[in-house]
C-alpha cells in the first residue's frame, strides 16, 4: 500500500511539473535589474482606462477637423519582477464625420481592428521602468503591435530614482530620444513626473518609401530629423507612493514648419491617457516568446492584392485613352500615380493578362499613348509581379536599348526587395545583349542580404553563381570577354557575397591579367563582409613591383575593414514636351481599417505643342509654316487644393475665403486682330495679409493660376516666305507673310527690285491697312534718289540727297530729303552728321511740315578710355521734350577699378527712370555695388552687394552683404564662406519683408568634406535651415 502512494505521488508531481512551462517558463527579459523602484507585485493584474485622440487641421484656415479617438481597457500582468504581459479588451474606435467633422461615428464596422488588438497577449521586459524588449506572438499585426508599443510607452518610466530630476536616453513608440524627467509635485499620497522630449534629435524614428537609396543619418549632432516638422511632446504621469503607475497623460503636436505662423498652419495634435481602475489577482497568460523587438516604431510597406485589381488598372488605362488623346492635361500626373498604386496590388497573371490586352490594343486601340504609360509605370511599381514582366519583356526584346537600361538602372531603387524579387530576375544574368542586368540585380541582392541571412540560402548561392559563369574558370581574359569579366567583377563589389572571393582573388592575381580586370577585382572587395580572406590584397599592396594604380586599390580594399592586424603590417609603409506634375502632402494617422487626416493636393500641367514645316535653300530661300494651336491651349496651369481625409472620402476645404485676390490679364482685341490669337494670364489667391492667426501662403487655401492662349479666328497655319535672287544686274528679294483661312485679312508682302544696269528701284508694299508701290532711279555718283511713290490711291514725290565733306579730322554729312504731298506742304528733312572714327558723333534733324513747329532730334555719342555715352532727345516743340541718357565712366589704378553707370529716360511730365551708383572692385581684397533706381516705383529702390575676401595662405575666407531696399520688399543678407583644402564651411542669414505680407529671418549652414585619392574623390556634407517665423510687420 505505501509503495502504491509513493508512486502516485511521484506521478502527480510529474504531471504538475509537465504543466509548468505552458505558464510559468515563459520569460522576455534576458536579464533582470535588482532596483525596486516599481512596485508592481508577481501574480497580480493590473488595470487601466486607455484613450487616444487624433486630429489633424490647418489651424487658422481650414474649416473642419480630420480625427480618430479610441478607447479600450489594458490589463497589465505581472509573471515576473522583470517580465510583464499586456492584454487589451473593450476596445472601440471612433472617426469624424465627413458630413459633419465635430461629430463622431464607428470606424470598425467589421470587427477586424477591435479582433487584431484583442487576440494576442504581449509580453514585454520591465527593467523597473524601462522597457528594453517586447517579444510578440509571430502573428500579431505590425500595425496592432504599433499601437501596443504606444500603450506600453505611455506606461514606461526611465529615471533611476523619482526624487531626483535627470536626463537619459530613452527608446519609445517615437523612436530613440533624449528624455528630462523632472517631479512636478510630491503628494501624500501621489507623485506627478513630468516628461518632455527633443524630438528633433530623435533616431529611428522615420520610415522611408521612395526610389531613391540613401544612407541614414548616423552623424553626432542635436539634430537627427529633417526641420521641416516642430514637434512637441510631454508627459504626466502620476506614480503612488508603493510605486504603482495611476495615471499617464501624453500630448504631442506636429506643426509643419514651412509657411506656418506660430501654432497655425499644417497641425496634428494626439492626446493618449492610461488610467489606473483596480487590480486584482490572476492567471498567467500563456505568451509566445520566439520573436523579439524594440518598442521603436515599425514601418510596413506591404502590398495587399485587391481582387478586383486587374479591373480597376485596365478601368484606369482606358481613362489614360480618354485624357491623353490629345495632349498632357492637369490630371494626367494623379491618372499615373493612381495607375503605379493599382498596379502595386497585381499579381503575376493578373499584369501578364493586362499587358496582353494592352499590347494587342484592346485597351485603348487608337491611342498608342496608353501602352507607353503602362509601360513607363512597370519599373515604377517594385513588386514580384513587375519584375518578373520586366524580365520578360526584356528577353523577348519587347523592351530595347535606352528604354532597357533604364528599366535595368532602376531595379537599384527598390527598397525593400524580396527573395522571390530576386529568383524573378534570374532569368536576365543570362541575356548576353544586356550587361547591364549584371549590375541592376547585383546592387539588388545586397539591398535584400542586408536584412536577410544568405550566406547559407542556396537560391542566392546559385544566384551569384551564374555571375562566376560569366568570368569563367581561372579568369583568363581577353580582348573577347574582357568587358563581361570586369562587369561581372563589379556586379560582385555590388553584392559583397563572400562566397565568390576565390573567383575575385584569381582575377586579381593572374598578372596576365589588364589592368582593368585586377583593378574591377580589387575595388570587388569593398561590400564583403570584414570577415573575407584580404591576405591577397595585403600581397599585392605591399608589392612594390606591382603596379602602382593596382597597389592604390589593394590598399582601399583592405582600409574598407582596418583590423589591429592590418595595420600592424601597413604600419612600416606609412607615407603621405508636355509635362504634367502632380505632388500630394498628406498629414493623417492610419489606424489599419480607418485613416483621417489633411491633404493638399499641387498640380501643375503645360499643354504647348508647335507643328510645322521648314525649308531653307543656301540664302535664297527661307519658307516656314507653323500649324496654329487648339481653340484653347493651356501653356501653364497651377492649381493647389486642401482637403479633410477620412477613410477613403476626402472633404474639399474653402479655407481662408475673405479678401481673396482674383486678376486676369490678356493682350486683348488689338492683338488678336493682328495674329488672330490671345494670350491671358489668371491667378487667384486668398490675401490673408489681414489675419493675425492665418498661416503663411500657401497653407491660407486654394491657388490657382494659368497662363492660356486663345485662338480668335478661323486660321489653320501661319505662313512666312522669303525668296532671294541675284545677277550681275538685277537684285530681287520678297517677304511675305499670311494666314491661311483665316476670316481676318492679314496678308503682308514686301518686295524689291534693283536694277544695277538700268539705275532703276522699285519696291512695293501689301498689307491689309495699307498698299504702297515706288518706282525710282538712283544716281550713285551724285548720291541722290528720285522717285514717285503711291500709297493706296496718293501719289507722293521723293527726293533724297547725302552731300559730305571732310574737315581736319572729321567727316560732315548733310542728308536732305524731301517729300511732296499733292495739296498739302511738303515734308522736308534736313539735318548735319559729324563723325570722329572712333570718338565722337553728333547729329541734328529738323523735320518740318509734319506739325506747326520744326521737330528737332539730336543724338550723341563719345567714345573715350574714361567715358563712354549716349544721349538723344526728341523735341515737339519748345516745351515737350524727351530725352534719353546713359553714361559710364572708368576709373582704373593699380589697385582698384571703379565703374559709375548712369541712365536717365524723361518725359516732359516726369522722369521715367534714373540709375546711378557705382561698381567698385579692389584686386584680391573685395567688390562692391551700390546702385539705385528711381522712376520705377512710388520711391527708389536701392542695391548694394559686397564681398570681402579676408582669408590667409591656410585658408579662403569670403564674406559678403546684400542689402536690397524697395516698397514691395526690404532684405537684408550676410555670409561667410570658408574654403579649406578638405573643407567648405558656409553660413548665410536672410532676412526680408514683404509689407503687409510676410516677414521672415532664415540662417543657413552647411559643411562639405572631400577626401581624394587617384581613383575617387569621396564628398560628404551636412547642413541645416532655420526659419525664425516672425510676426507680420
Amino acid at each position: 500500500m505505501g509503495l502504491k502512494l509513493l508512486i502516485l505521488c511521484a506521478l502527480v508531481v510529474l504531471n504538475q511539473a509537465a504543466k509548468l512551462p505552458n505558464s510559468q517558463t515563459a520569460t522576455c527579459a534576458r536579464q533582470c535589474t535588482e532596483s525596486k523602484k516599481f512596485g508592481y507585485e508577481t501574480g497580480k493584474t493590473y488595470d487601466y482606462d486607455y484613450t487616444s485622440k487624433v486630429s489633424t487641421t490647418i489651424q487658422g484656415a481650414s474649416e473642419d477637423k480630420a480625427g480618430i479617438d479610441m478607447a479600450a481597457k489594458v490589463h497589465i500582468e505581472v509573471h515576473s519582477k522583470c517580465d510583464l504581459v499586456l492584454k487589451v479588451s473593450d476596445v472601440v474606435l471612433t472617426e469624424s464625420d465627413p458630413k459633419s467633422p465635430n461629430t463622431r461615428r464607428n470606424a470598425d464596422v467589421t470587427g477586424e481592428f477591435k479582433k487584431s488588438l484583442e487576440q494576442n497577449p504581449l509580453m514585454f521586459s520591465f527593467q523597473d521602468g524601462r522597457v528594453d524588449e517586447l517579444c510578440p506572438s509571430n502573428d500579431e499585426q505590425t500595425w496592432a503591435l504599433n499601437i501596443k508599443r504606444a500603450i506600453i510607452s505611455a506606461f514606461q518610466n526611465s529615471m533611476d530614482d523619482f526624487s531626483q530630476e535627470q536626463e537619459t536616453k530613452e527608446m519609445d513608440v517615437t523612436g530613440s530620444c533624449d528624455v528630462n524627467y523632472s517631479l512636478a509635485s510630491n503628494g501624500w499620497y501621489t507623485m506627478t513626473i513630468k516628461k518632455t522630449k527633443d524630438t528633433l534629435g530623435c533616431v529611428d524614428r522615420h520610415g522611408y518609401k521612395t526610389a531613391m537609396q540613401g544612407t541614414p543619418y548616423r552623424v553626432p549632432s542635436e539634430i537627427q530629423s529633417m526641420p521641416l516638422v516642430k514637434s512637441t511632446h510631454e508627459c504626466q504621469q502620476g506614480i503612488s507612493k508603493t510605486g504603482i503607475l495611476q495615471s499617464s497623460s501624453c500630448e504631442e503636436q506636429h506643426v509643419l514648419r514651412p509657411f506656418s505662423r506660430e501654432s497655425s498652419g499644417a497641425v496634428t495634435e494626439t492626446k493618449q491617457t492610461l488610467k489606473y481602475i483596480t487590480e486584482s489577482q490572476s492567471r498567467s497568460t500563456k505568451v509566445s516568446t520566439e520573436k523579439r523587438t524594440t518598442l521603436a516604431f515599425e514601418h510596413a510597406f506591404d502590398n495587399t492584392n485587391s481582387a478586383n485589381a486587374q479591373k480597376e488598372v485596365v478601368n484606369n488605362l482606358k481613362e489614360f485613352c480618354e485624357l491623353s488623346k490629345d495632349a498632357v492635361k492637369v490630371s494626367t500626373a494623379k491618372q499615373f500615380t493612381e495607375l503605379v498604386r493599382l498596379m502595386k496590388t497585381l499579381d503575376s497573371d493578373s499584369m501578364e493578362s493586362v499587358h496582353k490586352k494592352v499590347h494587342s490594343g484592346k485597351v485603348c486601340p487608337k491611342n498608342t499613348k496608353v501602352r507607353k504609360f503602362f509601360l513607363d509605370a512597370i519599373p515604377m511599381v517594385g513588386t514580384k509581379a513587375s519584375l518578373k514582366m520586366m524580365t520578360h519583356l526584356i528577353n523577348t526584346d519587347e523592351v530595347t536599348g535606352a528604354e532597357a537600361d533604364m528599366w535595368m538602372t532602376s531595379l537599384s531603387f527598390i527598397q525593400h526587395p524580396t527573395k522571390d524579387m530576386l529568383l524573378e530576375l534570374k532569368p536576365l544574368l543570362t541575356n548576353t545583349k544586356n550587361g547591364q542586368a549584371m549590375l541592376a540585380v547585383s546592387s539588388l541582392v545586397y539591398t535584400y542580404c542586408k536584412t536577410s541571412s544568405c550566406a547559407n540560402d542556396i537560391d542566392m548561392v546559385n544566384l551569384v553563381a551564374s555571375l562566376e559563369d560569366k568570368i569563367g574558370v581561372g579568369c583568363y581574359a581577353d580582348k573577347n570577354n574582357v568587358n563581361n569579366i570586369i562587369r561581372a567583377l563589379r556586379a560582385f563589389g555590388n553584392a559583397g557575397f563572400s562566397s565568390s572571393i576565390t573567383m575575385v582573388t584569381s582575377c586579381l592575381t593572374r598578372k596576365e591579367n589588364p589592368t582593368e580586370v585586377r583593378l574591377a577585382a580589387a575595388q570587388a572587395f569593398r561590400r564583403m563582409a570584414c570577415d573575407a580572406n584580404r591576405n591577397e590584397l595585403m600581397t599585392i599592396y605591399s608589392n612594390r613591383d606591382e603596379d602602382s594604380e593596382i597597389r592604390i586599390a589593394a590598399y582601399l580594399g583592405l582600409m574598407t575593414c582596418p583590423s589591429k592586424s592590418i595595420l600592424n603590417k601597413s604600419r612600416p609603409h606609412w607615407n603621405q514636351k508636355n509635362a504634367a506634375l502632380e505632388v500630394t502632402s498628406l498629414m493623417s494617422v492610419d489606424a489599419f481599417v480607418t485613416k483621417a487626416g489633411m491633404k493638399m493636393v499641387s498640380s501643375v500641367n503645360s499643354a504647348s505643342a508647335v507643328e510645322g514645316h521648314l525649308e531653307i535653300k543656301g540664302g535664297q530661300l527661307f519658307s516656314a509654316e507653323w500649324k496654329t494651336p487648339d481653340a484653347k491651349t493651356e501653356i501653364f496651369e497651377a492649381k493647389t487644393s486642401f482637403f479633410t481625409v477620412h477613410r477613403d472620402e476626402t472633404r474639399e476645404q474653402k479655407m481662408i475665403t475673405q479678401n481673396r485676390q482674383t486678376k486676369k490679364l490678356c493682350t486683348g482685341d488689338d492683338l488678336s486682330h493682328v495674329t488672330g490669337l490671345e494670350l491671358c494670364g489668371e491667378i487667384s489667391y486668398p490675401n490673408a495679409s489681414l489675419k493675425a492667426d492665418s498661416p503663411y501662403f500657401p497653407l491660407t487655401g486654394p491657388l490657382t493660376a494659368g497662363v492660356t492662349l486663345y485662338k480668335r479666328d478661323s486660321h489653320t497655319s501661319y505662313k512666312m516666305e522669303y525668296k532671294f535672287g541675284k545677277t550681275k544686274s538685277v537684285v530681287i528679294a520678297n517677304v511675305g507673310f499670311n494666314t491661311p483661312g483665316s476670316k481676318v485679312d492679314r496678308e503682308m508682302r514686301l518686295g524689291f527690285n534693283l536694277n544695277m544696269k538700268k539705275h532703276d528701284i522699285e519696291m512695293m508694299m501689301l498689307s491689309p491697312w495699307k498698299k504702297a508701290t515706288f518706282n525710282g532711279a538712283v544716281d550713285t555718283k551724285q548720291r541722290q534718289l528720285n522717285g514717285k511713290l503711291l500709297i493706296d490711291q496718293s501719289e507722293y514725290s521723293v527726293n533724297a540727297a547725302l552731300a559730305s565733306k571732310k574737315k581736319s579730322s572729321k567727316m560732315i554729312y548733310t542728308p536732305s530729303v524731301e517729300i511732296v504731298i499733292p495739296k498739302k506742304d511738303n515734308i522736308k528733312l534736313d539735318g548735319t552728321i559729324e563723325y570722329l572714327a572712333g570718338t565722337t558723333l553728333d547729329s541734328a534733324f529738323a523735320i518740318r511740315g509734319v506739325s506747326k513747329e520744326p521737330i528737332n532730334m539730336r543724338l550723341n555719342m563719345l567714345n573715350k578710355k574714361v567715358i563712354k555715352s549716349i544721349k538723344g532727345s526728341f523735341t515737339m516743340d519748345k516745351k515737350e521734350e524727351y530725352s534719353f541718357e546713359t553714361r559710364m565712366q572708368t576709373l582704373v589704378t593699380k589697385k582698384s577699378l571703379r565703374y559709375s553707370p548712369f541712365i536717365s529716360v524723361k518725359t516732359p511730365a516726369k522722369l521715367l527712370m534714373g540709375l546711378g551708383g557705382s561698381v567698385e572692385i579692389k584686386y584680391k581684397k573685395a567688390a562692391k555695388v551700390d546702385l539705385t533706381v528711381t522712376g520705377l516705383t512710388r520711391s527708389p529702390m536701392k542695391y548694394f552687394v559686397q564681398l570681402r575676401d579676408t582669408g590667409n595662405a591656410k585658408q579662403a575666407r569670403y564674406q559678403t552683404k546684400m542689402n536690397i531696399q524697395s516698397p514691395i520688399l526690404t532684405t537684408k543678407g550676410r555670409s561667410n564662406i570658408m574654403i579649406r583644402p578638405t573643407s567648405i564651411i558656409t553660413r548665410t542669414t536672410f532676412d526680408y519683408i514683404i509689407p503687409r505680407v510676410a516677414r521672415d529671418k532664415v540662417t543657413m549652414n552647411s559643411k562639405i568634406v572631400m577626401k581624394s585619392t587617384k581613383k575617387a574623390t569621396s564628398i560628404k556634407g551636412n547642413g541645416s535651415v532655420l526659419f525664425y517665423l516672425l510676426e507680420y510687420p
